[in-house]
């Protein structure tokens, strides 16, 4: 079991690699995605916007808002798991990180990367949240695994 587990977040870890080119051609002002539905937060007003990929329905992308409206957040889901580019922006618009995100939702295990390099990994162990060193194979398996 702990080879097992260990095996897939190594071939996780590479493959976002792999996955990298096909990921950054996704633009987040694609004319591809059209509006699919809109949530609304707790107090009745919209908070986020959910799009829907014309040419492949299992593509989200999803923004969320500011109180002034403006963007907050855009990331896009594939096949109900976080997938792909990812950007965070202050209440002015303007970007404060780019990333790239990766989930499995089978494993419970997140990647957010920047530039091709990992640099936060989330690993959910029983319902606790960790986050870890990624180049801490030790403790890694240790989180699997316990």
């Amino acid at each position: 079991m702990k080879f097992n587990l260990f095996f897939f977040v190594t071939l996780v870890i590479v493959g976002c690699n792999t996955k990298q080119k096909v990921v950054s051609e996704m633009s987040f002002n694609d004319q591809d995605y059209i509006l699919f539905d809109s949530v609304k937060n707790r107090f009745g007003k919209i908070s986020s916007y959910v799009y829907k990929n014309k040419k492949d329905t299992s593509f989200l992308r999803i923004t969320n808002q500011w109180e002034n409206g403006k963007i907050r957040a855009s990331g896009f889901y594939k096949k109900g798991s976080k997938y792909g580019p990812m950007q965070f922006f202050d209440t002015l618009g303007n970007i404060t990180f780019t990333g790239f995100f990766l989930e499995n939702k089978e494993t419970g295990i997140s990647l957010l990367y920047e530039g091709g390099k990992i640099n936060k990994m989330t690993i959910y162990c029983n319902g606790n949240e960790k986050l870890i060193d990624p180049q801490n194979n030790e403790q890694i398996l240790k989180l699997l695994c316990n």
